[in-house]
């Protein structure tokens, strides 16, 4: 697999690989592929790295994984680098991607500010041409589509929103000028992004209503500063402790109990569950009992706890009733929880109202504000709609992406979602996906999952250049395996009947289907390398 010559009729680059996204997928899989001897490219729409943190600038945006682990693995990267936060905000995460291009030299092989628009298989050729929406046009040998899972923005359509007095913002596109000071907010939504809206404008806000269908079961995140004497001492275990996030079925520190509930003692359960509520991150959900997640009793009892924690937080029982309800508004842990440092202290605040969108829906939109069902008339100065996005497989709908006999993807998955090993779908050949749909990406930190699905990619690749071969598609038999692997897995689960954009109940229409692989990362990891030590199973190469 050799360098592309010059194409007739192409404009710009020719390539072996073009990465679309300059994401930790791109930045971590562009220098590989170089090492390599591949010509790779970076095209970006947006008009530098960060992938989804160059987009997220919402007041009190951060990560919820922590430092070091969400984190790349590449010890040039990580020497001469430290953050201020466990949790770093979205403006230290931007910092870092400056420093990943610095330190690997990526901005040479970027293209940004140029959104691609169309992906045509050319048949004849075993070739992709690539188009943005300025023009620029590639043609690539590989294409791998490293745009992450949070790349469309849902926006409901309510009546009367084009007639509204108030500026309306959905949080993916926070405008840089916006002085929430002293204004009446709304906050639509009640995901990560719309506690963290909370969390960071009931204080600046002169009124804050949050608007909430379903509570957030929100976790304490345990928010600390890190001393920059401490993190130079700790990178000297970074090698073993890159490793290790790869043992665990989140790809962080931790993993669930080796006990289901009924080997604990009620005693022991408790003092389980302080220990890790003290802990904090996804603790409470991710290690505690082994069967949490499938058992009723025990995810009810981890239930009980969070809502006794939560509800000596909140003293107004009226607000307390909607976000720390006292029969849990879905099993715990079925939906991503989201991590807060004061959430509920904001909540309790006196500017701050709350609205049950179950009790009393939007009905539609007024020149001064929102309307409810009971007819009241909410008047904002600004209306924040947290109100997430079209995840996973949306973000592959604002690319019309066209494979064998012109079929278009968005086509294949209009029913249901079908890739094999959650990297490539069959009928498109040599084009794969990082942190996509069928993947642990929805349930596992973003880099433990990127990185080997990157290592992955660079093995195959140069498996076909060793072979002198040009495509590689995955078998149709492999590829309906594997998806009804991640559906049973996710069934056999309390996640499997539950709305939410794991499953892809958020967005009107949408299959209500897996979305993500529930197997764990070492799981997934190993079907990996059972593939590529093995011919390339499950693919059809030529």
């Amino acid at each position: 697999m050799g360098s592309i010559g010059p194409q007739n009729g192409i404009e710009g680059e020719n390539l072996d690989v073009l990465i679309i996204g300059a994401g930790f997928t791109g930045c971590y899989l562009l220098p590989k592929l170089r090492n390599l001897g591949f010509k790779t490219k970076i095209v970006e729409s947006g008009s530098y790295f960060g992938g989804v943190w160059y987009w997220s600038r919402y007041p009190g945006a951060r990560v919820d994984s922590p430092y070091p682990y969400y984190s790349l693995s590449l010890p040039e990267v990580y020497k001469d680098w430290e953050y201020k936060e466990l949790f770093p905000p979205w403006h230290e995460l931007q910092r870092y991607f400056a420093h990943v291009d610095k330190t690997l030299g990526l901005s040479k092989d970027a293209i940004f500010n140029s959104r691609v628009t169309s992906a045509t298989f050319n048949e004849d050729e075993n070739t992709w041409t690539v188009e943005c929406h300025n023009g620029k046009l590639f043609k690539t040998r590989i294409l791998v589509a490293g745009i992450g899972f949070a790349a469309k923005e849902y926006v409901p359509q309510w009546k009367g929103m084009d007639k509204c007095k108030a500026r309306i913002v959905h949080s993916s596109h926070w405008p840089a000028d916006l002085d929430i000071k002293g204004k009446k907010l709304a906050v639509i939504g009640n995901g990560a992004t719309g506690v963290q809206l909370i969390q960071e404008c009931a204080d600046q806000a002169s009124e804050l209503t949050a608007f909430i269908r379903t509570p957030n079961i929100c976790l304490p995140m345990q928010q600390k500063p890190l001393i920059s004497s401490e993190q130079k001492v700790q990178k000297q275990s970074f090698p073993e402790l890159y490793q290790r996030r790869l043992t665990t079925v989140g790809g962080l520190e931790f993993t669930a109990q080796t006990r289901a509930h009924a080997d604990f003692t009620p005693e022991e359960r408790e003092e389980l569950l302080e220990r890790l509520w003290k802990k904090g991150g996804f603790a409470p959900f991710a290690a505690s009992f082994n069967d949490t997640l499938t058992s009723p009793t025990a995810n009810d009892t981890v239930y009980q706890f969070w809502l006794k924690k939560t509800r000596a937080r909140v003293p107004d029982k009226a607000k307390a009733a909607i976000v720390a309800p006292s029969v849990a508004p879905h099993p715990f842990g079925a939906k991503r929880p989201s991590l807060e440092q004061d959430y509920y202290e904001k909540i309790s605040r006196p500017n701050v109202s709350v609205v049950s969108v179950k009790e009393t829906p939007i009905t539609e939109f007024s020149q001064d504000g929102i309307v409810t069902a009971d007819g009241k008339v909410h008047k904002f100065d600004i209306i924040a709609l947290a109100t997430g996005y079209d995840a996973i497989t949306g973000s592959y709908k604002n690319i019309d992406i066209r494979g064998l006999g012109r079929r278009e993807l968005n086509s294949k998955w209009k029913s249901g979602t079908r890739t094999y090993l959650g990297m490539a779908t069959q009928g498109f050949p040599n084009l794969f996906f990082t942190y996509g749909p069928q993947s642990p990406g929805p349930y596992v930190n973003g880099p433990s999952c990127t990185e080997p699905q990157c290592d992955w990619i660079a093995d195959v690749l140069s498996k076909l250049r060793d072979q002198c071969l040009s495509r590689i598609d995955p078998d149709e038999n492999a590829e309906r395996q594997w998806s009804e692997t991640v559906n049973a897995i996710s069934k056999a689960t309390l996640i499997h009947e539950v709305k939410s954009w794991w499953t892809g109940a958020n967005i009107p229409g949408k299959p209500m289907e897996a979305l993500g692989y529930l197997g764990g990362l070492p799981n997934y990891l190993k079907a990996l390398k059972d593939s590529l030590e093995n011919d390339l199973q499950g693919f059809k190469v030529s």
